[in-house]
Order: structure tokens, then sequence, then C-alpha cells
């Protein structure tokens, strides 16, 4: 279940009961006549009077609402109650609120952790909302919580350095692929005085964000046409099982037309993930370009297997097919590239040129 459905149930699960009398947690007070989130469980818990209703859940259920549901009228109402509560009450049983242990609901232990940072500013209590959220995403590959966990982890530094909140912002850019920015957020948590357990963390996973930096370099040097340069940084990665090391090093040899080398890599970039489209049309084109027509038909028919509307392999493979007689087949797959994109200017280009081939 992603976040957003998450949270489509979560807030269709919210009763609101008006309260028919005042309610006191010291010298906080929630007044009669406010409607109050509480959960189905509850309603169907309580008695005569109201009896079964907790003020640290009301008060939980108000930080949920104004930390994840921000569409509730009643949002504004919530919100002045609870600065009145955070300036007056004592932290102690501010931190009370945090004991989330017998509360069943990700998401709404989300939210609890989530209004509460906002509202006690603290560097910790961002560090746990973040912390909640990269659960989230470990566990249902949501990478909109990626999202959510960089801006409280930016909260947490903003009121100073923090190791920990350096670290956990290197593993969400390597976990989005941005591998320099998680090399300099490894390197800021090392600068920072962490715990001799987090040091040891972040210094553990600094060959393997070392090597990541190197090839996401290599890969921006590529898309500038720098292939030579690419090359003589990706020989320089130490973890030559890197299956995208492998294929990045393969095409900047195919891009410099030099495709006896670039075939070794390409091979071992199959052998190490069989499941990537990219290998298949980069070998593809490299066999093509050896001259091997036949090896370069089957690897990107086999591509296309593993992502029919791979676009680039469709082109690919229509030119292979038209240069080997089978026009037929070729100006079928490029109708169906131009029913995916009939703005596409190359595809349209294709079909011309097939169709040429055939009227002459």
């Amino acid at each position: 279940m992603t976040y957003n459905e998450a949270l489509s149930e979560l807030k269709s699960s919210l009763k609101f009961l008006e309260l028919s009398r005042d309610y006191s947690f010291g010298d906080f007070k929630i007044p009669k006549g406010l409607s109050i989130p509480i959960s189905e469980e509850t309603v169907s818990k309580l008695g005569s009077d109201e009896i079964g209703l907790n003020i640290l859940d009301i008060i939980q259920n108000m930080l949920m609402c104004t930390a994840l549901c921000d569409d509730l009228p009643l949002n504004q109402d919530y919100e002045d109650l609870l600065s009145d509560f955070f300036f007056d009450i004592d932290i102690s049983i501010l931190e009370s609120l945090l004991d989330v242990s017998r509360i069943q609901s990700t998401l709404k232990r989300i939210g609890i952790v989530k209004g509460f940072s906002e509202r006690s500013g603290r560097a910790k209590d961002f560090i746990l909302s973040a912390k909640l959220f990269i659960g989230f995403y470990q566990n249902n590959n949501d990478e909109l919580c990626l999202d959510y966990a960089e801006k409280a982890l930016y909260d947490a530094l903003s009121s100073g350095d923090n190791s920990e909140a350096y670290y956990l912002l290197s593993y969400i850019f390597d976990r989005k692929s941005e591998r320099v920015n998680a090399y300099e957020y490894a390197l800021k948590s090392l600068e920072s005085s962490p715990s001799p357990e987090l040091k040891t963390a972040v210094e553990s996973g600094m060959e393997y964000l070392v090597s990541l930096k190197d090839i996401e370099i290599a890969q921006s040097l590529m898309n500038d046409g720098n292939f030579d340069s690419a090359v003589k940084i990706l020989k320089t990665v130490e973890t030559e099982d890197d299956w995208e090391r492998n294929l990045l090093l393969g095409e900047s040899y195919t891009a410099m037309e030099d495709s006896k080398s670039a075939l070794p890599y390409l091979k071992k970039a199959l052998d190490l993930n069989p499941t990537e489209p990219r290998i298949y049309s980069s070998i593809g084109l490299a066999a093509f370009m050896a001259g091997d027509i036949s090896n370069s038909l089957r690897f990107f028919e086999n591509g296309l297997k593993l992502q029919p509307l791979n676009l680039d392999i469709m082109k690919n493979l229509a030119l292979l097919y038209s240069r080997t007689g089978k026009t037929q087949v070729a100006l079928k797959l490029m109708y169906k590239a131009r029913d995916l994109n009939p703005d596409d200017i190359e595809i349209l280009d294709i079909i011309s040129h097939i169709s040429e081939k055939m009227d002459s």
C-alpha cells in the first residue's frame, strides 16, 4: 500500500465526536462542543457521557490530523489548542505522547510524531519522524516517503549540525541514485562528531558510496560526450562486479566505435543483471557495430521481451528488420511505436525510410 493510499484509508476511518463536556489535563482544557477525532474502535467502546475517552489519545489524534490530513476544516481549532498545550505543558508529559509502542497503525505513528516534531522544533524529534518515513518507504517502496523524510531531516539540521541527520540524508540520496550527494552527506556525518556506532556504520558504506559516486560522475561525462574521461574514471572503480560500471564502460567504448573492447564489459553486465533491458539494447548495438547481425537481432529481441514498450529498442530493431529484408515486420513495429508516441520525429523518419525502401 502506498503512502497516499494508506492516508486515504486512515482518513476514512476517522470519526468525529462533539464533546458534551469540558475535558481537562492539568492546565490544558479541551472545551465542550469541539468535535474531536477518534477511531471506530473508540466509538464502539464509548459508554454514556463519553466514558472511555483518553485525553492523550485525543491529543495524539489531533497531532495526527494536523500533520497528515491537511484538508480537515477542524485543523485550525486543533492547531490553536495544541499551540497552547505545547506552550504550557511539562516536557516529560509531551514526551509521553511519543510512547507509540501500543499504536499499531504505522501511518498513525508517523502522524503523531510528525505533528509533535513540527511543534516541538527539536532535532531529535524531526529525526524520529524521518526514521518512521524511511521505515514506511522500506516496507512499501513508496518514494514519496523519502521526500517527507528528507524535509524532516533538513528541519532537524536547521538548529545546527547533526551527524545522524547527515547519515540518514546520505541513505536517502543513495536510494534516489543521487550518489554524489549521498557521498557528500556521508562525509558531513563523519565531520560532525558521530557516535562510535554511527561512525562505524558510515565508514562501512564509504567504499560503496565512493564507487557509486564515480559511476554517477562517469554517467554525467558520457551525457556530455566525454567518453574517454568516463572510461578513465570507471576503470578506477574497485567494484568490478558492479553491473552498472560494466554497462557504462561498454557503452562508452561503443560510443568511441570500439566494439571489440565494448562487448566483454557488456556481456559481464548482462551476466550480473540479466533482467535489465538497457543492457540487451547496448549489446545489440555493439554487436551490430561488430558486424554480428544475427546476435544483434537476438539481443534486441530479448530486450524487447523484457520491456515491450521500450521505444529505443523498437527503433533499433525495426532498422535491423528492414536491413535484413523483414520490412513488413519492421513497419508493424514502428506503427506500434507511433501509436505510443505520435510526436516522435525519429519514429516518423524510420517509417518513411522503410516505406521508401519498399517502393524502390
